[in-house]
């Protein structure tokens, strides 16, 4: 199933694997961090093909010590943890690293590293996006590099990649025409890759598959396992087996499919490979489905439904509801039945409710965006005012200096003119530094720009930023038995360091409202990774507050406990005020962000379902229910507990693989 070929293509690339030593002092020679950085990306790379935890783990040690060391293989590292990602099907991450590759590769010039950025960039667009215009635009660009290097291993890769695409498109015959190709340029090599290879032929088993030719398939697909075996890689193997279930089951083969599938579970299961689990659920119940066995289809079922609903597998789910309705219809269950029919309807026809929904937010923005037009036009008309009368106390001053000047030349000759000329200039200079700097803790870099070239900013719609709130419990109580000058001190102490996580995570700080704090990422410059960022700062926060606290209480000191809340979707943002300019943003998404504070205990961050479903890959979320908000009615709520920790370095020595 096209699940499956998404994951394949991440497992199946990668380099060969050396053994792993553990991270050296950081004051190590160049040559040592370097000899780490490449061991901690081969083994990144090897994982991903037996553990994805442990290729997690390795990945973002590689990429931590690159970029702290300004290493050359910054950008090696970054394509490893990407592709880590792709693996876990985590698209916005897998993304972020692909480029931030990409961006490396292009300042050093490095053409192979551009052609392979481009490769991986192929594989989020297409199979994990559907983007298949924009993928095959990659694809190409890819394959124009590795032509004009002359580099027959990134050639075999570039046509692998393409034929991948046009495998999804159903454009079978030109899918292995390019295969072929492939196949054809690694058979030639001195030292064939067999990952690559065994890539290629698996891909021809299953365009085989799909034209119903399912005995070639088998043997093609036979050779692919055959070579996993030799490599050793479980997760490959899982992908390959489950595939092999595919293809006898398309074939009327049901015992033999259901065994294939049974060991496939099983490989995932010791690899850790949860990605596939759900789909071979499915594939399984739909075997018994096939033989009349509605009893032991049932429980398979249901599992990859509800694994599919809590991965937001949505393109899955289509056909197991109806499998299920299916299986309920047989089993007499006929309410059950037509509960899961009418589901699959649903998830059919969402595209047009998520139309709808996106055409109502965008006129309840154009409204509230309406009612910010007089406060903007009075602003620009005060803007205009303020230059024009800025422009002539300039104009005014420069007169005076001049005057002065020239009454200072009398009597103290050139030399004096110069030297006070000089200290006008640098006064200037600083009182208009001062005024940037002024201007930029007002206002976000990007709306400041925009202000001082066009003397107004534009109100702007966003269609996804994550709104974070922060209070602090009992704040009034405690205020009581402080001094205005220590809570003051306090308040200010606690909100510096918010504004310093923050900023590490690139979130806009918007404003405070007594011992509230609020900020926002994804705005103004938008971005694909905001939900993650604003919870690791939410995180870390908490985590300085802890500290606080601890050390606070060990000094009987008065501390405060904080209540995080955040939401994700969109809002407005422009700026207010005649008298004093403030970047702030409207909409519902605020209002939620707030509500999510207010049902947080002391010490959590609370996340609505929008959020949860942004970051539940990679971070530990406990679900709450749904909990009654003000003015909202019941609404569902997740406390996050941290990041997916990833497992220890393994001990003991690893299996170098050969290129």
């Amino acid at each position: 199933m096209s699940h499956f070929r998404i994951v394949l293509f991440f497992a199946l690339v990668g380099f060969s694997l050396s053994a792993l030593t553990n991270p050296t002092d950081p004051r190590a020679d160049t040559a040592t961090i370097t000899q780490q950085i490449e061991r901690l990306i081969q083994h990144g790379n090897n994982s991903n093909n037996t553990d994805l935890d442990s290729a997690l783990y390795y990945s973002n040690q590689a990429v931590e010590i690159a970029e702290a060391a300004n290493h050359a293989l910054q950008g090696d590292s970054y394509l490893t943890l990407g592709r880590t990602w792709a693996n876990r099907t985590v698209a916005d991450s897998a993304e972020k690293y692909f480029n931030k590759a990409l961006l490396f590769f292009k300042n050093t010039n490095d053409s192979s590293g551009i052609a392979r950025a481009y490769g991986k960039l192929l594989f989020v667009e297409s199979f994990l996006r559907s983007n298949y215009e924009r993928a095959m635009d990659y694809g190409y660009q890819s394959l124009a590099i590795w032509e004009k290097t002359g580099n027959t291993t990134g050639l075999a890769a570039a046509y692998n990649d393409l034929a991948g695409i046009l495998q999804v498109q159903k454009r079978y015959d030109a899918s292995n025409e390019m295969l072929q190709k492939a196949i054809a340029l690694i058979q030639q090599q001195a030292e064939p890759n067999q990952g690559e290879l065994a890539y290629g032929s698996s891909m021809l088993a299953q365009n085989f598959m799909y034209q119903h030719q399912f005995d070639t398939a088998l043997i093609y697909n036979q050779n692919v396992i055959d070579i996993y075996n030799q490599l050793n890689q479980p997760v490959s193997l899982a992908i390959e087996y489950n595939n092999r279930g595919n293809m006898l089951k398309l074939a009327g083969r049901y015992d033999e499919a259901l065994e294939a599938y049974a060991y496939s579970l099983q490989l995932a299961t010791e690899s850790k490979f949860e990605t596939i689990r759900s789909a071979l659920f499915g594939n399984m119940g739909h075997v018994h489905l096939l033989q009349g066995n509605y009893t032991k289809a049932l429980p398979y079922a249901l599992s990859a439904v509800q694994m599919m609903e809590d991965a937001g597998m949505d393109a899955n789910l289509v056909e197991n509801y109806t499998h299920l309705a299916t299986i309920y219809a047989a089993l007499g269950r006929s309410d059950q039945a037509y509960r899961y029919q009418q589901k699959a309807m649903a998830m059919n026809d969402s595209i047009f409710t998520i139309e709808k929904e996106k055409i109502m937010t965008e006129m309840a923005a154009r409204y509230e965006s309406q009612q910010q037009e007089k406060e903007i036009a009075a602003q620009r008309e005060q803007l205009t005012q303020k230059d024009k009368l800025q422009r002539l106390s300039w104009y005014i001053g420069g007169l005076m200096v001049l005057v002065l000047l020239l009454l200072t030349g009398i009597a103290l000759g050139m030399r004096h003119r110069i030297r006070f000329i000089k200290k006008a200039k640098m006064a200037i200079e600083v009182e208009k530094e001062r005024s940037e700097t002024l201007l930029l803790n007002i206002l976000p870099a990007a709306v400041a720009d925009e202000l001082k070239e066009k003397g107004s900013a534009q109100a702007r719609m966003y269609d996804e930023v994550t709104v974070l709130f922060t209070d602090f419990k009992d704040f009034t109580i405690i205020a009581e038995k402080m001094n205005a000058q220590e809570l003051v001190a306090e308040i200010h102490y606690c909100f510096k360091k918010f504004d310093e996580i923050i900023t590490k995570y690139g979130i806009e700080k918007i404003k405070t409202i007594g011992d509230a704090y609020m900020c926002a990422g994804g705005l103004p410059v938008p971005g694909s990774t905001h939900a993650q960022d604003v919870v690791m700062a939410a995180l870390e926060i908490q985590e300085f507050m802890r500290a606080e606290k601890i050390t606070r209480e060990k000094n009987q000191q008065h501390f405060f406990e904080l209540r995080i809340g955040i939401h994700t979707g969109p809002v407005v943002a422009g700026i207010v005020g005649i008298k004093k300019f403030q970047y702030d943003i409207w909409g519902d998404t605020v209002n939620t962000a707030h509500r999510m504070e207010m049902g947080c205990e002391p010490g959590k961050v609370n996340i609505s379902r929008s959020t949860y479903e942004k970051i539940k890959r990679q971070f530990k979320c406990i679900p709450r229910g749904k909990i009654a908000a003000k003015h909202k009615g019941l609404i569902s709520m997740y406390y996050v507990e941290g990041l997916e920790n990833s497992p220890p370095a393994p001990n003991g020595s690893i299996k170098i693989l050969t290129r």
